[in-house]
């Protein structure tokens, strides 16, 4: 990275950058409704949803979006996107376990429900449409959000302070995108404020995107599209399953789905703690094998030193 940064401080390029992309992202989102419900792209009712609108709408919001981080990437910090995490090499590993770990939570929390008779299973209904727009949305919103919360905010603001207290911050500033959503609670917003710890986790040891990624987009694909419950209070009753919802919303999410449901945090703090552990005692074995080949290093070219000097 260029040492000539137009803004010094980490945590300052991402609290801009935050705001900033926050603000084209509403202005987007308003631009695009006032257009559609006024009827210049066609008409649509607020309380009906399509997936063709919600496909459209946010594939434009996330083109803002991914201008503010090239801008901000290559302008401000001066340096390239890919930086942010990109490099697919070596981490393959790391998105397999973000995907299983998603859809592993997902599993046994539908499971709970289920067996608790909180939640009955009422129809199975596949539609290769709906599922096929659907994996292509998610793809996009994982990908763009992790560029800009993982990527770039929690990326700077590690410049500026600890690690641990980095994503917090950042895992904060997750909860406030979702903000705005429909159906939203003070449950979901601490459950969505655990889901950036827990996409985040593994960003901390490697600064690599694609564990959070690929997390992201299980987590969205699996949890509405298959499992059939509203994401973050969108895409209600499109999924492949059909749900009765008999439990009150504080256990089965209600209109927000998983993400507002009390097995939500349980079970994703319990994912961060294992993760944390296990990121930390991997982090300790590199390091221990580095010093190792250090000292290893060190003793041969002390015993090549002394070998010329006789």
């Amino acid at each position: 990275m260029d040492k000539n940064l137009l803004i010094k401080q980490g945590w300052l390029r991402a609290l801009l950058f935050f705001f900033i992309s926050a603000l084209v992202s509403g202005i987007i989102t308003s631009l695009i409704e006032t257009l559609i419900f006024k009827g210049y792209f066609g008409t649509i009712n607020s309380n009906a949803v399509t997936l063709p609108y919600l496909f459209m709408s946010y594939c434009i919001n996330q083109i803002g979006i991914l201008v503010c981080i090239w801008f901000f990437r290559t302008k401000i910090d001066r340096d390239t996107v890919f930086s942010l995490g990109l490099q697919w090499k070596n981490y393959s590993i790391d998105a397999l376990v973000g995907f299983a770990v998603a859809v592993i939570v997902l599993l046994v929390g539908t499971a709970l429900l289920v067996i608790g008779n909180q939640v009955v299973i009422s129809e199975v209904d596949i539609r290769i449409g709906n599922v096929a727009l659907s994996f292509l949305l998610y793809l996009t919103v994982a990908m763009v959000e992790e560029l800009m919360i993982r990527g770039y905010v929690l990326n700077n603001l590690m410049q500026s302070m600890r690690h641990r207290y980095a994503l917090l911050i950042s895992s904060f500033a997750f909860s406030m995108l979702h903000l705005g959503n429909p159906e939203i609670t003070p449950l979901a917003l601490v459950n969505i404020f655990i889901a950036g710890l827990l996409l985040g986790i593994n960003y901390i040891y490697t600064k690599n995107l694609w564990f959070g990624v690929f997390l992201h987009f299980a987590w969205n694909f699996f949890q509405g599209p298959i499992l059939g419950f509203p994401v973050s209070g969108t895409q209600k009753d499109m999924g492949i399953l059909k749900h009765i919802l008999y439990g009150p919303d504080l256990i089965t999410g209600g209109d927000f789905g998983f993400e507002a449901s009390l097995f939500s945090p349980i079970l994703q703090l319990i994912a961060v703690i294992v993760l944390a552990i296990f990121y930390e005692k991997r982090e300790k074995k590199a390091v221990q094998k580095l010093n190792e080949e250090v000292a290893e290093t060190e003793q041969t070219n002390l015993q090549v030193s002394l070998a010329e000097a006789e």
